[in-house]
């Protein structure tokens, strides 16, 4: 019996030791499939998940980026999405200072709102709660990730891209200028060229009563578009000198002709009524001739149209009178041409019947030899 006891426990110690060798080779390559296994279903899983995520974060990324030029305020990226096509005085800068001054110490804000199709996104961007701008996505694309094949188990991500961007900033509104064509027009510190005139050649009230060598200037109708408010609208003479404006409209504007009553009346008022009563009682038969010409340059216009005048057939006045007398409308053309207006209602008695007349006369002075002598007189 001990015999076979310790034949058995021989044979048995061997056999398990070789059944112990043989299980842990299994468990360890059974170990090191399953590590390889998993790393290689991790590794696709990671992959493809990753692959999800980068693709579902490209439209996010967009709206990012969009959002960006407007809550971090890069307004100078804005204006290459406006309509090229528009044409306005403002440039680049004008815009981007516009922008800045309206949105000043404003809270930006895009938020997505519902779109009229299905294949787009819509934001909406605000500053402190106003609507300024628009900006929409159009889907581009769809891309599809297994995550786990064998269950069918599949995430999608849509794919978009920026469609436009449109904006409420520009209000375009037209306006004309009537300024003479010598003179400079800026609108927003920038001249006006002959491509935005609409009309030239318009005379204005001295044409054709100015000596040779004293030009005419005729007005020049300038019409242009602004979309950032009203603009700043500046005329300036060829002496540099600042021209006043005159406001007809919201969108209209003319030259005003620039009279010099304030420092011309004192000196001048006084002769200048004088001549034209002269004038007046001339053309009445109740004033020399010669006295008439002495206040004319000879030779002049006004002179050969005294002469061409004949008032002897009417009958002298036995009384006259000249009330509500004043001069205006003074106006200085180099240093030895002026014109101004006259105003007065010439009373008479003839024959016991007593008249009044208006009067108006628009004279046109020369300096000649140190006098003022009138050249050109219109009736007004």
């Amino acid at each position: 019996m001990s015999k076979r006891k310790r034949k058995y426990t021989r044979y048995t110690e061997g056999k398990l030791r070789l059944r112990n060798i043989r299980f842990w080779v299994i468990y360890l390559v059974l170990v090191a499939l399953l590590v390889f296994a998993g790393t290689r279903v991790y590794r696709y899983f990671d992959t493809s998940l990753t692959a999800y995520e980068e693709a579902a974060s490209k439209s996010q990324k967009i709206v990012d980026e969009v959002s960006a030029i407007f809550t971090e305020k890069h307004f100078d990226q804005l204006y290459a999405y406006e309509d090229s096509s528009l044409d306005y005085m403002e440039t680049k800068e004008d815009y981007v200072a516009y922008l800045n001054r309206l949105t000043e110490n404003a809270e930006i804000d895009c938020t997505l709102v519902r779109s009229e199709q299905p294949d787009e996104q819509t934001y909406s961007v605000t500053a402190d709660g106003k609507s300024f701008a628009t900006f929409v996505l159009k889907k581009s694309g769809e891309s599809e990730f297994e995550i786990l094949p064998m269950f069918g188990f599949t995430l999608r991500a849509e794919e978009y891209e920026l469609k436009s961007i449109q904006t409420s900033i520009l209000q375009l509104a037209a306006y004309e200028v009537t300024a003479r064509d010598s003179d400079t027009v800026y609108v927003n510190g920038k001249a006006l060229t002959a491509e935005q005139a609409i009309s030239t050649g318009a005379k204005l009230f001295y044409d054709g009563h100015l000596p040779e060598g004293y030009p005419s200037p005729t007005l020049t109708t300038y019409r242009f578009t602004c979309a950032l408010g009203e603009p700043e609208i500046r005329v300036v003479d060829a002496s540099g000198s600042e021209c006043e404006l005159t406001k007809e409209s919201d969108y209209t504007y003319s030259y005003q002709f620039q009279y010099a009553d304030e420092t011309m009346k004192p000196q001048f008022e006084a002769n200048v009524l004088e001549y034209a009563k002269d004038i007046c009682l001339y053309t009445t038969n109740n004033q020399t001739q010669a006295r008439v010409l002495k206040r004319m340059e000879t030779g002049s216009k006004a002179a050969e149209a005294i002469k061409n005048i004949d008032a002897k057939w009417l009958t002298k006045a036995d009384k006259k009178s000249f009330e509500n007398e004043r001069t205006e409308n003074y106006a200085m053309f180099g240093e030895s041409i002026f014109c101004c207006d006259v105003h007065f209602d010439y009373n008479t008695v003839s024959r016991g019947v007593e008249n009044s007349y208006p009067t108006s006369y628009r004279l046109y002075f020369k300096l000649v030899d140190g006098a003022w002598l009138i050249y050109d007189f219109e009736n007004l």
